[in-house]
């Protein structure tokens, strides 16, 4: 596992420097959206809302925050990653991603407190579907696991600025579906 996190520094270092192709993404933005969640080892799913804000630092670093609030279940969760990454366009329509966030969940009255690192790429399949696949590398209050994570979103535009956005992500653990707004910077 040693050598996994030290391969995966390094690449993480090499592919932070700015590329030669632009991205089709955007990295600045601010959404909100409602769904579904459900977590292998609970029963049933929870009513979701999510609210996400990104802002770029240069052309190739950004910072977010993700903050996921449980609407209608018994006990109170709530999750809030706050993170810095890194994108580097490999084409005008494929980005490599990687970023480490901080974690903080809370259940009810417990608190849990970590770390995620991630890796994906993201591809463009026309002006509105999104598809992207990685790994996240997730260690909350001791426990680490190794995560395969898949999603795919759509988003049709409003105005120039403003989209309805539908998006469904998978991991080993957990599936999520949501719809909202994103307004883009």
């Amino acid at each position: 596992m040693k050598t996994i996190k030290i391969a995966l520094v390094f690449v993480l270092f090499v592919l932070s420097f700015a590329s030669f192709a632009k991205s089709a993404f955007s990295y600045d933005y601010s959404g909100v959206g409602f769904g579904s969640t459900e977590i292998d080892g609970y029963s049933g799913s929870f009513d979701a809302t999510e609210i996400a804000s990104s802002f770029s630092i240069n052309d190739t670093y950004y910072v977010s925050v993700n903050i996921i609030l449980d609407r209608e279940s018994g006990v109170d969760i709530k999750s809030t990653a706050y993170s810095i990454g890194s994108h580097y366009a490999f084409s005008d329509t494929t980005d490599l991603i990687s970023q480490l966030s901080l974690i903080d969940v809370n259940i009810g009255s417990s608190s849990l407190d970590g770390t995620n690192t991630s890796i994906s790429i993201i591809n463009k399949i026309n002006e509105n579907i999104n598809v992207s696949a990685g790994f996240d590398y997730l260690i909350l209050e001791g426990d680490s696991e190794f995560d395969f994570n898949f999603g795919v979103s759509y988003e049709m535009p409003i105005t120039n600025k403003l989209s309805l956005r539908v998006a469904y992500t998978t991991s080993d653990d957990t599936s999520s579906t949501l719809i909202g707004l994103i307004y883009n910077y």
